[in-house]
């Protein structure tokens, strides 16, 4: 029998089984490079690790406008931030960890978390709720800011943002959440325009959110782009952007599974809900583990 969802048949199970593949794919990557093999393969597979974050993003916009329980996602999200953030602070402090290179990798949860809280402010009723959602995108920049001056002052720390409390990403993580929340909201608008209501909950509604969602992730990609530019252009250290520009780019190829996003939930029980959270520390214990033993 025909799928009537057709080319449609990607849901948010799929898109989160994705994201966490390409993201393991991509930590072994980064293991390769960190010890200099096969360092051909080890490009192929951060290329591929790209794919990770903008799924993510698209995903957090998804769990926070239709999660029945927004607290418990949240708090979720926080718990598995505080375990993250306490294990860099051990290993950068604790003699026993020495030699070991956390300061500046970051936690990918707290770039989640603060796109989660962007959206819900500005989805909230009361207008004064609605003015803190800018407070998300202003600490992802200040985290940026704080690691980019720690880079060029070398010895000098930067404690109201500390280390152990920074995004992975710096401010664009956070502003690719935003820009994808805010391109749903001009897709809605745009269906309002061109429809009474014929388009509403249908395929060209789901089409059009993805579309929107596309424009903004590539929009995301240009402003990283500019800015690496202007940097250059002003001889400024691109120890102030959060990563490799050339590589982060290669992201843009997430819209080849986005398009084809049918708008449903999927798969989602509770092992697997909670299985996701877990399976992040877990895989980065285990892979450094795994090349700590084989290659010292």
């Amino acid at each position: 029998m025909k799928n009537r969802n057709f080319p449609f048949v990607i849901t948010g199970f799929i898109l989160k089984i994705v994201a966490l593949l390409t993201m393991t794919i991509d930590h072994v990557g980064f293991m390769f490079q960190s010890y200099g093999l096969v360092l051909e393969l080890a490009e192929v597979f951060r290329i591929i690790g790209r794919l990770a974050l903008p799924l993510f993003a698209f995903s957090i916009v998804e769990g926070v406008l239709f999660t029945k329980n927004v607290r418990k996602y949240f708090l979720r999200m926080g718990i598995l931030a505080c375990c993250i953030s306490t294990a860099i602070f051990l290993a950068e402090e604790l003699p026993f960890f020495d030699g070991l290179e956390v300061r500046n990798i970051g936690n990918i949860f707290i770039d989640l978390i603060l796109g989660a809280a962007l959206i819900y402010c500005f989805e909230h009723k009361k207008i004064w709720v609605k003015s803190l959602g800018i407070l998300p995108l202003l600490y992802s920049i200040g985290s940026t800011i704080a690691v980019g001056y720690e880079c060029v002052q070398c010895n000098k720390f930067v404690w109201i943002i500390p280390y152990f409390l920074r995004t992975q990403y710096g401010w664009y993580a956070v502003l690719m959440i935003a820009l994808i929340y805010f391109g749903r909201k001009a897709s809605n608008m745009f269906i309002s325009s061109i429809s009474t209501g014929a388009f509403k909950n249908t395929q060209y509604e789901n089409v059009s959110n993805n579309l929107f969602a596309i424009i903004m992730i590539c929009t995301t990609n240009f402003i990283l782009l500019l800015i690496n530019q202007i940097f250059a252009n002003a001889n400024v250290s691109p120890n102030y952007l959060p990563m490799d520009v050339s590589l982060q780019l290669y992201s843009m190829l997430s819209s080849l599974l986005i398009i084809f996003y049918n708008g449903k939930r999927g798969y989602n029980k509770s092992w697997f809900k909670y299985g996701c959270y877990i399976y992040y520390p877990m895989h980065m214990i285990i892979i450094f583990l795994t090349f700590a033993l084989l290659c010292n």
